[in-house]
């Protein structure tokens, strides 16, 4: 009975206990070592009314925070599916798995931050066919809102494997295994906080009359942030890089192999430069260092204290513990 209750608390969104009876939606199972799990089995129609309920609450929040005299949306409109149409549908994603991670990570991501995330769609076809990205995130700025789609042809089994190996290899957030999903989405969910490269409407084109203020700020501080950290991140690539030059040329011309002390030295350089680097990707642009440094601090296996200054600035000026 009380593993019952316990795994009703874990599941609240599948499971009730009223004493008198189990509702299930999913499958319950139990492993050879007695351990209760279930998996679920909510459709994808389901789904997507789930998701779309959570955006559009969460933009609701936004909207009261940064919108002059916004109106609060009702819990009936909420429901309408005539006022929140199709702004979230991943139906063409068929594994109910990655369907299940994206609106989890997109529900807690919501939880603690602000962000005028309104859509998150696959691509069409013919927009995904070709493409290298995994998703993208955009913003109409003048209407307060931001979009993300997904690459249906890449969040696959194949997909998934490859973010994973871009992760071993540092080209992005080091990750641990199975947290490839929420990896695509933290990442898409920090570009739709605040994206430094996009401009910001004019007064005549700001239609829902935003309040621009926390988001030029931060944009401020995570520009001086960058700049360190690229110079940084420079600085000890060029050290890592003339030790390893050095020995691999005395190793081929002169047939001599690096000391104990030599590769030690190695070592240390490398490390250094890793303690500091968050992802190769990170290089790209500002916009792409602002949201591997969220996605790092969210969900990487070791956050670097540039990732976390990032996180400082985007809490204090987006997070929803602040009053």
């Amino acid at each position: 009975k009380n593993k019952l209750i316990d795994l009703c608390d874990n599941n609240d969104d599948v499971l009730r206990y009223d004493k008198a009876r189990l509702s299930l939606r999913g499958v319950l199972s139990v492993d050879n070592a007695g351990r209760i799990s279930i998996t679920h089995t909510i459709s994808a129609d389901e789904l997507n009314v789930n998701g779309r309920k959570i955006v559009w609450s969460d933009w609701d929040k936004y909207r009261q925070k940064y919108f002059k005299n916004a109106v609060s949306i009702s819990e009936i409109d909420l429901d309408n599916p005539g006022i929140t149409y199709d702004t979230f549908d991943i139906s063409i994603l068929k594994d109910v798995n990655t369907q299940n991670k994206i609106v989890d990570t997109v529900k807690g991501l919501g939880q603690k931050y602000y962000s005028p995330l309104t859509t998150v769609r696959t691509m069409k076809k013919e927009d995904a066919l070709g493409n290298s990205a995994f998703a993208s995130t955009w913003h109409q700025w003048g209407h307060g809102t931001a979009n993300i789609e997904l690459n249906p042809l890449k969040l696959n089994e194949k997909g998934i494997k490859r973010i994973y190996e871009l992760s071993e290899i540092g080209y992005s957030v080091k990750i641990p295994k199975g947290k490839e999903i929420e990896y695509v989405i933290t990442h898409e969910y920090g570009h739709s906080i605040l994206n430094i490269g996009e401009t910001l409407p004019s007064k005549s084109r700001n239609f829902v009359q935003a309040d621009f203020t926390d988001i030029k700020k931060a944009r401020k501080e995570i520009e001086e942030i960058f700049g360190r950290y690229a110079t940084e991140v420079s600085q000890h690539q060029r050290e890592y890089d003339e030790i390893s030059k050095k020995l691999d040329t005395k190793f081929i011309f002169e047939g001599v192999a690096p000391t104990d002390d030599e590769r030690e030295t190695l070592k240390k350089a490398k490390e250094k430069l890793e303690d500091v680097k968050i992802s190769k990707y990170s290089l790209t642009n500002i916009d792409e260092f602002t949201a591997e440094a969220f996605a790092d601090v969210e969900i990487g296996e070791k956050p670097s204290e540039y990732s976390k200054e990032v996180n400082a600035v985007i809490t204090k000026y987006f997070g929803k513990g602040n009053k």
